[in-house]
């Protein structure tokens, strides 16, 4: 079976962006899955750990098993944060300086006196920046205290971005429901930069 790292596909109309939308949210539910459930194990075995009556045999089995599982967690946690800040950082501030000189070169179109060389220049600057926008201003910044306010937790930017827009998140949860097991399993989700292209796309 093929893994994608990350789906390289045309997308010409909304409703093409929402099914790649869900399909990415589909493999981070998944991921949020994993993580739940390995965290259920962790708290059965301290638990069970807790007990007086438990073998030493069997303490030591349970005790190898908990630590495995603790140092797997931590370690796919730490990743998925680090990765996450880094490449939707990144496209923040890449959209902050497209943005930036956008207007540094709007503000400059109204100026007097140009030339219609200079005129020209600017527009083509101006025509060959716009395509690159993703997010206004506006965006841009909610997005940045989002990431401050979640610390940089994928899952938690999800969540608090679903509250920012709630009937936007409802069309794609609802079509993310629809992929299973053998579809998500298409892309690897082992790259943090998972949660960056599911944002991106919705």
């Amino acid at each position: 079976m093929l893994i994608f790292v990350t789906l390289e596909v045309p997308v010409l109309t909304k409703a093409q962006s929402n099914v790649l939308a869900a399909w990415y949210l589909a493999v981070v539910l998944e991921v949020k899955e994993r993580q739940t459930n390995r965290q259920k194990q962790i708290d059965e075995l301290k638990k069970e750990l807790d007990k007086l009556d438990i073998g030493e045999k069997e303490r030591k089995s349970k005790e190898k098993k908990l630590q495995y599982l603790e140092e797997m967690q931590n370690k796919e946690a730490h990743k998925y944060r680090e990765s996450f800040h880094k490449s939707f950082g990144m496209v923040l501030e890449e959209q902050q300086s497209i943005l930036q000189e956008l207007a540094a070169i709007q503000s400059q179109l109204k100026e007097s006196g140009l030339t219609k060389a200079q005129i020209n220049k600017l527009q083509k600057q101006q025509d060959k920046l716009k395509p690159k926008i993703l997010f206004n201003q506006e965006s841009v910044q909610q997005k940045l205290t989002l990431l401050e306010q979640s610390k940089s937790n994928p899952f938690n930017f999800i969540s608090l971005d679903k509250k920012e827009d709630t009937d936007k998140f409802k069309k794609i949860f609802e079509i993310s429901r629809s992929f299973s097991k053998t579809a998500t399993d298409q892309i690897n989700s082992t790259r943090g930069d998972i949660f960056t292209q599911c944002i991106l796309e919705m």
